[in-house]
């Protein structure tokens, strides 16, 4: 059988959808009658945040656009990370960060809209 004849539809890159983000964080796992309280490490998946930027309102997007500020940049973050639909232990997780763990984790997520990716645990 002779081979196909190729068309620029062929050599095109296939387009990847965005993936979910994972982290771990540290969780306090509370006391119970035969335990005490304890800390384990669990790991987080977030939607890609393209789900939340969506549903972001504009005035909130311009603001952050006009004001390339750290302080506008994390609010955008924290709004789309609440639109996004995450799960509120993920969110929960965050929250419970050093302001400099949660904004880190927050700036990659951001950034990671091309495909499948994490946060490596330092």
């Amino acid at each position: 059988m002779p081979p196909t004849r190729r068309t620029p539809q062929d050599r095109r890159k296939a387009t990847t959808k965005p993936g979910p983000f994972t982290f771990k964080a540290d969780v306090v796992v509370p006391a119970t009658r035969t335990q005490d309280e304890k800390t384990v490490s669990r790991t987080f998946t977030l939607p890609p945040a393209s789900s939340g930027a969506g549903k972001v309102k504009g005035r909130l997007l311009r603001d952050a656009a006009l004001d390339s500020s750290p302080v506008s940049q994390v609010a955008l973050g924290l709004a789309m990370l609440e639109a996004c639909g995450a799960e509120k232990e993920a969110i929960d997780a965050l929250y419970d960060m050093t302001s400099e763990q949660m904004t880190d984790i927050l700036d990659q997520w951001m950034r990671n809209d091309s495909g499948d990716g994490s946060v490596p645990q330092s």
